[in-house]
């Protein structure tokens, strides 16, 4: 595969990153400079610079005298990720609604559910995931904290995977939009412990549906 030169790394860890998210590269898969380069018709140094990157992102392990393998999540990788992402999103939804935007962070979450209701409507699984992942993400645009958004941005890829798996059935996908418009419902009735409380539930029943299925 040939790729522009003009953002060459980028393009290849933006491909790469694809791939590891929706395990077209499994767990475990075993990457290296030397495939990068072959596959993507690259010099070292982009090849290099992709898998740094993503290794940074935790979506690669460096093995010495390897390269590096795709990340492997066990079960307690899985609770440490839904926890902290509870934590971090319920932080950020509550300094959301604390800033003098609230009202347009409300009229956001609103906006946003029902064009998640239109796309499984539609059966348009793929822009349902999404918008899925876009509503969890209005809360750190809105909590105007850059360090929170950073913070959240490191787990984001890891819960992504394990989101792509979670949300694989119409039926499952119904049930996500169904807890996203009740957390929406209470925001919009400035609830907002009602809306943390159902935030958690949210967290909690995908970790344990995930925690099954491991």
């Amino acid at each position: 595969m040939k790729l522009e030169k003009v953002t060459l790394s980028e393009q290849i860890y933006q491909q790469l990153r694809k791939d590891i998210i929706n395990q077209t590269l499994p767990a475990g898969e075993k990457i290296t400079v030397k495939m990068i380069q072959e596959h993507f018709s690259t010099s070292y140094t982009p090849a290099r610079e992709a898998i740094r990157r993503l290794a940074q992102e935790g979506l690669l392990e460096s093995v010495t005298n390897v390269g590096a393998t795709v990340i492997t999540l066990t079960k307690k990788d899985i609770r440490e990720i839904y926890d902290f992402c509870f934590a971090l999103d319920n932080t950020a939804m509550c300094a959301a609604m604390e800033e003098e935007t609230s009202d347009n962070f409300i009229l956001a979450i609103a906006k946003n559910m029902r064009l998640q209701e239109d796309a499984l409507s539609a059966e348009d699984f793929d822009t349902f995931r999404k918008l899925s992942d876009d509503f969890h993400d209005l809360f750190f645009q809105y909590a105007n904290n850059s360090r929170l958004y950073h913070a959240a941005e490191l787990l984001r890829s890891q819960l992504t995977i394990l989101t792509n798996k979670y949300q694989l059935l119409p039926s499952t996908m119904a049930c996500v939009a169904a807890e996203h418009k009740k957390i929406a419902d209470a925001l919009e009735k400035h609830h907002l412990s009602l809306a943390s409380e159902l935030l958690k539930k949210h967290f909690e029943q995908e970790k344990n549906d995930m925690l099954e299925r491991a």
